[in-house]
């Protein structure tokens, strides 16, 4: 396999990809476009003008290939019922055209240590802007119980200036908090790790002011793998641990955690809470969908409308991909998916433990997966993201699962970088 390094145009097209994203809500549209989606247009021009070939060589790997059966069985589908709908398809098959742009700029390590810097970016400027415009409210108001304060964050987050869910505010605030422990942990110097599990804090911070159950919860998962990974007992674990607590303890403002308490209320106000609605709604219904699924126009519309997933005149969706792939085309639709979410599995390498950027993707890839648990636009280019760098690190960084022995040496300690350099059984890879 022969490959051309990425140069410094390619890696800093990857870098703004990823981190303008979260910022696409704040910034105004330009021609109606998003600032994502003109940065994706510029990274897809550039490939399509200068790197056609390595685009070429990508388009038949496995992830890919389960993306376009998963696009041929929603076609097929939705063909099969009355009335067939093809947006959302369309959109899935564009999420997977973004994936295919960013694994053909990640082709080497540096370009993958710049989308890693991408990720703290984008998460360290959504904290920014999230404690800058609702901390002081937050830290000053009262709750009592989870309906007051949901109630509070309708309040909160509807003159916000992000025009954004909490939900994914969360998210992204969240990978931010997750990138910056992985680096952290991996950091040899004590001033890089200070740095990194400071802004680590920072964006704990922020993951907690939308008050996002699901968000947090994300998050403590990312960062458990990675502390799991990394190894739960080793002393820099503990020092994480406690600086992460600390922060969350200290400035965490005490109503958000109201709105995290269990209680056998789950109505806001006249209204069931949203995911106890919808959940149920999804398996009260299960046998109407299962063996072919309802299509999308019909989900939204005549027999969504019947279901406890109408709310204010609309048909919500079921707050879960997997869900909503097998309630619009049954269960070949959801194996489908699945075949997609393990050939992904498959992509991460054996040696991730050991690497401060692989660690972090790691992470990154878990928080999405927990994302899409609990969202159902399976179009949403975060998506995009995760399957490109993991495509294009099997593909270009590691294709044989390792990596060269010199890369790991650079990140281990010096006792383990003694054991490597002794053993000699990493092969390197071609240039």
């Amino acid at each position: 396999m022969v490959r051309k390094s990425s140069n410094i145009l390619e890696r800093f097209l990857l870098f703004a990809t990823i981190g303008v994203l979260p910022l696409q809500w704040y910034y105004p549209t330009f021609l109606g476009m998003s600032i994502g989606f003109i940065v994706f247009s510029c990274s897809a021009g550039y490939i399509l003008i200068f790197r056609l070939g390595m685009l070429q060589k990508i388009l038949l790997h496995p992830v890919f290939l389960s993306g376009y059966a998963l696009v041929a069985i929603g076609i097929f589908m939705e063909l099969a019922h009355h009335s067939a709908g093809f947006t959302e398809i369309l959109r899935i098959f564009f999420m997977l055209l973004g994936a295919i742009v960013i694994a053909t700029l990640c082709r080497d390590r540096k370009a993958l240590r710049w989308a890693i810097y991408g990720y703290l970016f984008a998460g360290v400027w959504l904290s920014f802007i999230l404690i800058q415009t609702t901390y002081g409210t937050l830290n000053t108001a009262k709750a009592d119980d989870f309906r007051s304060a949901s109630h509070l964050r309708e309040s909160v987050y509807d003159e916000n200036p992000l025009d954004a869910d909490p939900n994914t505010m969360a998210f992204f605030a969240g990978q931010g908090a997750v990138v910056a422990l992985g680096l952290g942990l991996m950091a040899k110097s004590l001033w890089l790790r200070g740095l990194f599990l400071g802004l680590g804090v920072f964006c704990l911070i922020a993951t907690f002011l939308p008050m996002s159950r699901g968000g947090v919860l994300v998050l403590g998962l990312s960062c458990a793998l990675i502390m799991y990974a990394h190894g739960i007992m080793k002393p820099r674990i503990f020092i994480a641990v406690g600086i992460l607590a600390l922060g969350m303890t200290i400035w965490v403002p005490d109503v958000v955690f109201q709105r995290f308490t269990l209680s056998g209320d789950t109505r806001i106000g006249a209204r069931e809470e949203g995911r106890t609605r919808v959940y149920s709604a999804v398996v009260k219904h299960f046998p109407d969908y299962a063996l072919t699924g309802v299509g999308i126009t019909h989900f939204y519309g005549q027999w969504g409308r019947q279901t406890k997933l109408w709310k204010d005149y609309e048909v919500t969706g079921t707050h879960n991909c997997f869900a909503q792939i097998t309630v619009y085309w049954g269960v070949m639709g959801l194996f489908a998916l699945v075949i997609l979410v393990w050939q992904v599995y498959l992509c991460i390498p054996s040696f991730y433990k050991n690497h401060a950027f692989t660690l972090c993707l790691v992470g990154v890839a878990v928080s999405v997966l927990g994302q899409v648990m609990l969202v159902h636009t399976l179009y949403a280019k975060e998506f995009s993201l995760l399957l490109g760098l993991m495509v294009g690190g099997s593909y270009w960084i590691w294709p044989k699962g390792r990596m060269p022995a010199r890369s790991l040496t650079r990140t281990l300690s010096c006792q383990d970088a003694s054991i490597i350099s002794s053993q000699r059984s990493v092969p390197a890879l071609p240039s």
